[in-house]
């Protein structure tokens, strides 16, 4: 055999021996974890609800760590709305297993984790014990330590409402705001109360009209014929509108062609703004002395000369033409 042989069967025994030590490691760990090498017993309990409880979960008794839950299913039985919870304790439990024996869900620690607890109260030598395979009934005093905590709750909470409660009264009463004074001042409270009624009255009235057939509305509300017809124009209107519309944004049409890009309106812009530049130009040249636009508007006497050669030049030529 050569050498690289050699080499290679040596690696792969060290493979082998190191994964057989890991999966040894894994082993005596889970057994150390659930002692599977120590013998058990199987119990089950009938929950109404597993309360966040899992396949794994451990096993208590009287603070100890004894077993584990082994699976959690529900009852066969379709009238019995229950969980079944199946576990393993210590074969060496079983003579403490009595008929006063309970079960219930506790949490463990912050984090919220959750185990099946077994207690049996003091006293309890004479009692029977609970045979392997058999039920151990849940401890329902847990539900009413739950609801008295739940209870507790309900208070504190009504307690803070009540405190809110109370601010909100102090501010209705002592508060500036438009609430508070509504409240508190008689005239504005009466003022607002006959505000309130006058529109009442008012809706009254215009129901009244509205179911009498009496306006336009009350007569489209009444008369079935003329709301159908109505309703008819009104749909004709929109359509026509829309098709408006829609040729004034395809370019046709005298509004289309007014509005379309380079069309009559920038035109139109255009030589407004070019006539709004000569007109500004004008009041610029009215407005500076010496000019005679200035002379002529401004200047009264002036101006009245001006008007007085103009009356004669026209005289003038009416003479010559006739």
């Amino acid at each position: 055999m050569s050498q690289s042989s050699e080499w290679r069967s040596v690696r792969v025994g060290l493979l082998v021996t190191a994964a057989l030590v890991v999966a040894g490691l894994a082993i005596i760990g889970i057994s150390s974890r659930q002692n599977l090498f120590e013998r058990k017993v199987s119990y089950f309990s009938l929950f109404p609800d597993a309360a966040g409880l899992k396949e794994g979960n451990g096993v208590w008794y009287q603070g100890v760590e004894v077993g584990f839950i082994t699976s959690i299913d529900f009852t066969r039985d379709l009238d019995v709305q229950k969980v079944v919870v199946h576990y393993k304790i210590k074969a060496s439990l079983m003579p403490r297993m009595r008929s006063g024996t309970r079960a219930s869900i506790r949490t463990l620690g912050l984090l919220g984790d959750k185990s099946l607890a077994l207690t049996t109260p003091s006293a309890t030598e004479d009692e029977p014990i609970i045979l392997p395979g058999s039920q151990i009934p849940i401890d329902v005093t847990v539900n009413l330590a739950a609801l008295g905590r739940g209870a507790q709750d309900l208070m504190e909470n009504s307690l803070e409402l009540s405190k809110n409660l109370n601010k909100i009264a102090a501010l209705l009463v002592e508060g500036d705001g438009a609430l508070p004074k509504l409240l508190n001042d008689p005239v504005l409270g009466k003022q607002t109360i006959d505000n309130l009624e006058s529109i009442g009255q008012s809706m009254d009235r215009i129901s009244t009209t509205l179911a009498s057939g009496r306006g336009l509305a009350g007569k489209v509300l009444v008369d079935e014929k003329y709301g159908a017809q109505v309703s008819a124009d009104l749909a004709e209107a929109l359509k026509a509108a829309r098709e408006t519309l829609e040729d004034m944004r395809a370019g046709r049409g005298g509004a289309g062609a007014f509005l379309a890009k380079g069309g009559q309106g920038e035109r139109l812009v255009s030589n407004l703004a070019k006539t709004s530049d000569v007109l500004a130009r004008a009041a610029d040249a009215m407005e500076t002395r010496g000019t005679l636009s200035n002379k002529f508007f401004m200047d009264e006497q002036y101006g009245e000369h001006m008007a007085a050669n103009l009356l004669s030049i026209s005289d003038s030529l009416a003479s010559i033409l006739k």
